[in-house]
């Protein structure tokens, strides 16, 4: 068996000043990522996926599938459910980005191995619930532009950039390489869950300011406990000195759950989105996305 050492490629943020052109695009995804090798789905850590129903559908790919899972109602943390459970329901889509062969040595450039992968499912029926992200290509910035806000308008969160004669990197591209970029208008992470803190109702008489506008204290004195979530307290996985609160994001039903399960929730990893511009230390604006499963870490 060859590339043992395999790794999934991993993407860097792209710095429009430094792209090669042309380049290949394709809209970038909010999934769990899954390769097939040898009949087993694997997650971006290598450990076969929980779901039996995933493992029913896609242990039947060819070995070297490298794609995302997503749920079709587009939930990061449906996603999740489905995929990261072993009674997961079935309804998501598979969407394959890659190919690697792994019964060569040789690492074809990225063109080609989408030519591979559409070789290899045309000799089989490519299940209903997969689906072949093939690129558009682009010759300048202008076009590359164009490509980011039409996937920006249709609901992605933004733009994969590759070298259309790249090679399939152990690891993460860098800039310099160009292998694989990202463009997005919110970058996002993950956090360590150190703290849970509960949602306070503020009970506190309103008032009018002297625009006409309405305001209330934030006295404590009448601040009343709702027995939901209110926000998550997480730890930095960049730098352990760094922590802040994670509030936005959440819907009701998720604030209850979570809520119920606080004391499990200590150690997980929340993955949220902020706005990457004008950081000193904590995100801003920091927007929950769901728990990240350690499998997929």
């Amino acid at each position: 068996m060859h590339h043992q050492n395999f790794k999934p490629l991993l993407a860097s943020r792209c710095d429009l000043l430094s792209i090669k052109y042309p380049v290949a695009v394709t809209p970038k995804l909010d999934g769990v990522r899954v390769i097939i090798r040898d009949g087993v789905a694997l997650s971006r850590s290598l450990k076969p996926i929980r779901s039996r129903v995933v493992q029913s559908i896609l242990g039947n790919l060819p070995s070297g599938c490298d794609g995302e899972i997503v749920c079709n109602d587009g939930s990061f943390q449906g996603t999740v459910s489905s995929v990261m459970s072993e009674d997961g329901v079935l309804n998501w889509t598979y969407h394959i980005f890659d190919f690697l062969d792994f019964s060569t040595p040789e690492i074809a450039p990225y063109t080609d191995r989408m030519h591979q992968l559409q070789d290899h499912l045309e000799r089989g029926r490519l299940n209903k619930n997969c689906k072949v992200i093939y690129p558009e290509f682009v010759y300048d910035k202008e076009g590359l532009m164009q490509f980011v806000q039409e996937h920006l308008d249709d609901g992605y969160e933004g733009t994969m950039v590759r070298d259309p004669s790249g090679t399939y990197k152990f690891g993460r591209s860098t800039v310099n390489q160009g292998i694989l970029l990202k463009i997005k208008a919110f970058e996002d992470a993950e956090a360590r869950i150190i703290g849970v803190e509960e949602l306070m109702h503020n009970d506190n008489p309103a008032e009018l300011d002297e625009l006409g506008h309405t305001k209330r204290s934030t006295s404590k004195e009448n601040l009343v406990p709702a027995g939901t979530l209110g926000a998550l307290v997480v730890q930095s996985l960049e730098d352990e000195r760094i922590t802040f609160k994670i509030g936005t994001g959440f819907d009701a039903q998720q604030r209850q759950e979570l809520w119920n399960q606080k004391d499990e929730l200590i150690g997980q990893y929340a993955k949220y989105k902020f706005f990457n511009q004008g950081i000193v230390l904590r995100p801003r604006f920091p927007t929950f996305l769901g728990i990240r499963p350690s499998d997929d870490m």
